[in-house]
């Protein structure tokens, strides 16, 4: 339980901190993309599956795979050059016409106009939050013996920069001559930007988000170096399964 218990005090601290920005309106989090009134379940469900499957195969997720890069992992490099090479694909190339098919045919206009859980149920928004809150809470408690302090603390601080970048983003960094959703912590959705810029050699402006993954990586290797564990260690396995 020990990293389910980190893992419920990232979602405590990063939940209440978004949710008390929404409420108090210092950041308008339901004009993110994520609570798009426009929910494509075909896509949802079979992108999250060939998600999870890439990420069990590669060893982790997408920051997970630009960690191992950092630390000189030789796996995580051919896992992150075909995340990147396959974003781009999905975004611009031949995997963006049955994406954008199955947006335009499958998705389903949810009525309440917002994909948040409040929305959909009806429901006051301060009732869902309290609700997650306390289960979250409750299950900490129950399972207190089982935590390990330091995990919980690096939980909570990762759940308090995820707080931090709705902030930044939507107070600190806002435009008022080019207004932009805010942004909270994401490593695959700018991942295709790099992969553009790799394969077709189109510069983005820098933003937020790719700010983040190349601060990621650079500390990964910082802190690789600086404990002196950097070092390009073998694949292990299949490369091949290591690239799908």
């Amino acid at each position: 339980y020990r990293y389910a218990l980190a893992f419920c005090a990232a979602l405590l601290v990063a939940i209440s901190g978004t949710q008390l920005l929404e409420l108090m309106h210092v950041v308008e989090i339901d004009k993110v993309s994520y609570r798009d009134a426009r929910f494509d379940w075909l896509g949802v469900l079979f992108g999250g599956l060939v998600f999870g499957v890439g990420a069990t195969l590669a060893g982790g997720d997408a920051a997970r795979v630009v960690v191992l890069a950092g630390q000189g992992s030789k796996a995580g490099w051919v896992a992150l050059f075909f995340f990147l090479l396959f974003a781009t694909i999905t975004q611009l190339g031949i995997i963006a016409i049955p994406r954008e098919y199955s947006l335009m045919h499958n998705s389903i206009n949810l009525a309440g106009g917002d994909a948040g859980i409040a929305a959909l149920l009806s429901a006051p928004r301060w009732l869902v939050f309290a609700a997650v809150d306390i289960a979250l809470v409750v299950f900490i408690i129950l399972k207190w013996k089982h935590a390990e302090f330091k995990l919980l603390v690096a939980g909570a601080v990762l759940g308090a920069t995820v707080v931090a970048a709705w902030y930044v983003t939507g107070v600190l960094a806002f435009d008022d001559f080019n207004p932009r959703p805010a942004s909270a912590l994401t490593v695959s959705g700018p991942m295709w930007k790099f992969g553009n810029t790799l394969v077709v050699g189109t510069s983005h402006s820098l933003d937020f988000q790719m700010s983040f993954v190349l601060g990621l990586l650079a500390i990964a290797f910082v802190l690789a170096v600086l404990t002196r564990s950097f070092r390009f260690s073998p694949i292990k396995g299949s490369a091949g399964r290591i690239a799908l």
